[in-house]
């Protein structure tokens, strides 16, 4: 395993967005106390996974997760609220989350959830008109 002197390690870790905690342990394959500049929670890289592409920050890489998961499922939720016609009016907020949306054929907006929607159209329900 290579080694390299603190100065370089420290100049490494902070170009990748962290703020050490600790002296450099004196290899690359140990793990480093650090702070995570982007949202500040403690972290323990290793010099050794540093890499362009990867997250440095697990808490980080499980939020980045997150977003892109919802984003591809975004398409299929807005083309199923459509279907059993509403329009929603605001981003995805997931299956469970209140999502704010209009009914098209009455034109009443309320905050409803993907997953209600879903419920009440496999039960043949209309759902939405206040009529």
């Amino acid at each position: 395993m290579r080694r390299i002197a603190a100065e370089e390690a420290e100049a490494t870790l902070r170009a990748a967005g962290a703020e050490p905690r600790e002296p450099y342990p004196g290899r690359i394959s140990l793990p480093w106390k650090a702070v995570h500049l982007v949202c500040g929670k403690e972290i323990s890289p290793r010099l050794s996974n540093l890499r362009p592409g990867r997250h440095l920050c697990i808490h980080c890489s499980h939020a980045a997760a997150g977003v892109a998961r919802r984003a591809k499922l975004e398409a299929t939720a807005v083309a199923e609220m459509r279907a059993a016609e509403w329009e929603p009016l605001a981003p995805y907020p997931g299956t469970g989350g209140r999502w704010l949306a209009k009914h098209n054929p009455c034109g009443t907006e309320r905050e409803t959830t993907l997953n209600s929607v879903r419920d009440k159209v496999s039960r043949g329900v209309l759902y939405g008109c206040e009529t």
